[in-house]
């Protein structure tokens, strides 16, 4: 599974060990630039097991039992299993999303079940 952000996040979200995006993160934020204005911006990441799915939105409960959802839309990329079958319940992912209007920019799974 490819965990890697959107284009303008890597520089500023990779560790300064050089490890990889979102490695052992449940939860997080990054507070990064936005590429196209240059304002900055919060980033939130989430690891865990879809709870819920539809067209427009994706809910995701982390191992430690936090919940949020998120909003999917026609600009989201989606990588791995997900592409092409959906985002079924149980599907582990890692969501990339803006904070402002929960917006995901990257939901990427491993197409195993929790």
């Amino acid at each position: 599974m490819s965990t890697s952000p959107p284009p303008g996040l890597w520089h500023q979200a990779t560790s300064s060990r050089g490890g990889r995006w979102a490695t052992g993160v449940a939860i997080g934020a990054v507070v990064t630039r936005a590429a196209a204005t240059g304002v900055p911006e919060v980033i939130l990441v989430q690891l865990g097991a879809v709870t819920a799915a539809t067209d427009t939105s994706v809910a995701v409960r982390s191992d430690d039992g936090y919940v949020d959802s998120y909003v999917v839309s026609t600009t989201t990329t989606l990588r791995g299993p997900a592409r092409a079958a959906g985002l079924a319940v149980g599907t582990r992912v890692t969501v990339v999303a803006q904070k402002e209007g929960k917006a995901a920019l990257l939901v990427a799974t491993t197409g195993r079940s929790s």
